[in-house]
């Protein structure tokens, strides 16, 4: 089971990642593929328009 610290830094991790992907103009939809392919886990549109 991952640490609840862990787990926090990896959320705050991906929350500025999709926050500087969105800043550059990129996509919901191709933020959501970026993640999927770079990291192997996908991600709904609704759950990255809510951390942007």
């Amino acid at each position: 089971m991952i640490g609840k610290d862990f787990a926090s830094i990896i959320a705050f991790i991906i929350e500025r990642k999709i926050i500087l992907l969105f800043a550059q103009g990129i996509s919901y939809q191709d933020i959501s593929r970026e993640f999927e392919d770079l990291y192997a886990f996908s991600m709904s549109t609704a759950t990255i328009s809510v951390v942007r």
